[in-house]
């Protein structure tokens, strides 16, 4: 039977912290994303919809607190991205990269070299050691504030626990825990990186970024509809799937982590090899996502260094 593609929600409806409904009665199948195909029945299970992890309200992607921002920060914010980007580079290239005028560069340029934020060298600016100290604060805290969830969900399912931060349009591998009742287990090195639009952590992150960073993906992407339904499907239900993407004979699950403005800027779930997960996954969803919302609110924005 055909499903129906489900509706985004509006740009201005908030999501907030529900708990985990009935059975889904549609009993999705889960679609493979290299093939969009839904795979055969062991797969299709009646799953919880979930929707954002209780405790932590998320906005929806291209919606914005309506607060009034500073335009002088905001300058030199986006200076400092170009800067991050486009090192090393001219004052007069970075005018023209940003389009502020290049007085307004030159300053903000001084304040910024000030504070440690960027740096001068013969060759043009590049970042300074600021970005990097705070990045690694703020990492170390996610870090931190997501190890006992992760033990927890590798002794509930014993099974590899994982913590992904956001980069870009990258999911990086920032921690993991493995559980210890199997021989063959499935395992990331911290460090490893792969797209938003791949796995499940990935697209855990995906189905809530910024419009911007989810239509260059989906540009890019092999087959749009089904990356596009597979996001629909995540923002719907509140966790991401994955089966034999990041590697053969391994499957993932994952919620999405959302920072205290709403962001989604990390996850945490787990991976296992393919035989012992399909079967559980839905029923598994649920679980994660309850173990999740015992996690404290994350600081600011975790970023890979």
């Amino acid at each position: 039977m055909q499903k129906p593609e489900p509706s985004a929600p509006s740009t201005h409806e908030r999501r907030s912290a529900p708990v985990v409904s009935s059975a889904d009665p549609l009993a999705w199948g889960i679609i493979d994303i290299a093939t969009d195909r839904t795979l055969p029945s062991k797969y299709e299970r009646p799953c919880p919809i979930i929707g954002a992890i209780p405790g932590q309200e998320a906005l929806v992607p291209g919606e914005t607190s309506g607060r009034e921002t500073s335009k002088t920060v905001d300058r030199a914010l986006i200076l400092l991205r170009a800067v991050g980007e486009h090192a090393p580079a001219s004052s007069a290239d970075l005018a023209r990269r940003t389009g502020l005028n290049r007085t307004v560069v030159h300053r903000l340029l001084a304040t910024l070299e000030q504070h440690g934020f960027v740096r001068r060298s013969a060759h043009g600016y590049g970042i300074g050691t600021a970005p990097l100290e705070l990045a690694d604060r703020v990492e170390t805290s996610v870090r931190e504030r997501a190890r006992p969830v992760m033990r927890r969900l590798a002794h509930e399912f014993a099974e590899t626990a994982v913590l992904s931060v956001v980069d870009g349009d990258e999911a990086v591998a920032l921690d993991q825990v493995f559980g210890g009742r199997h021989m063959v287990q499935v395992r990331y090195r911290p460090g490893f990186r792969h797209s938003l639009a791949v796995g499940a952590h990935g697209r855990a992150i995906l189905a809530f970024a910024d419009e911007s960073v989810t239509q260059t993906l989906l540009a890019a992407a092999p087959e749009p509809a089904a990356l596009r339904e597979l996001l629909a499907l995540t923002r719907e239900r509140g966790w991401a799937f994955s089966h034999d993407e990041l590697q053969l004979g391994a499957s993932g699950l994952a919620v999405p982590l959302f920072d205290g403005r709403g962001r989604a800027i990390a996850s945490v779930g787990i991976v296992a090899p393919v035989a012992r997960f399909p079967d559980t996954a839905c029923l598994a969803a649920a679980t994660v996502a309850a173990v999740a919302a015992e996690m404290p609110a994350l600081p600011g924005e975790a970023r890979a260094g």
